[in-house]
């Protein structure tokens, strides 16, 4: 299973298991992983698995979204430890972490 881990953010250390075909980032309670943060956007980017793969597609935030340092424009697929940055939160992306314990959406 696939998930994030927050390495810079209030909730730093905090794994998220990216247990469905489709999950939503932003600070909004109905969001799929909850960043609490005012310059986080309502819904702020959107993970999408097809097959054994995760696009990451920003949702038109004035923020703007950030893969491995480069500001991602559509869908980009993500590949191990690559950092996604969306304001003051970094994010790294990790396809495999069955054997380790990650909090549900």
């Amino acid at each position: 299973m696939a998930a994030l881990r927050i390495i810079q953010g209030p909730d730093e250390g905090r794994l998220v298991a990216l247990d469905r075909p489709e999950v939503v980032v932003g600070r909004n309670a109905d969001c799929d992983v909850v960043l609490a943060s005012p310059a986080v956007a309502r819904k702020h980017v959107r993970l999408t698995r097809e097959g054994d793969r995760w696009y990451v597609e920003d949702l038109n935030t004035l923020g703007g979204t950030w893969v491995n340092g480069a500001q991602i424009r559509g869908r980009t697929l993500l590949q191990e430890g690559d950092r996604l940055q969306l304001c003051a939160w970094v994010l790294a992306f990790a396809e495999d972490v069955s054997g380790a314990v990650a909090e549900g959406n």
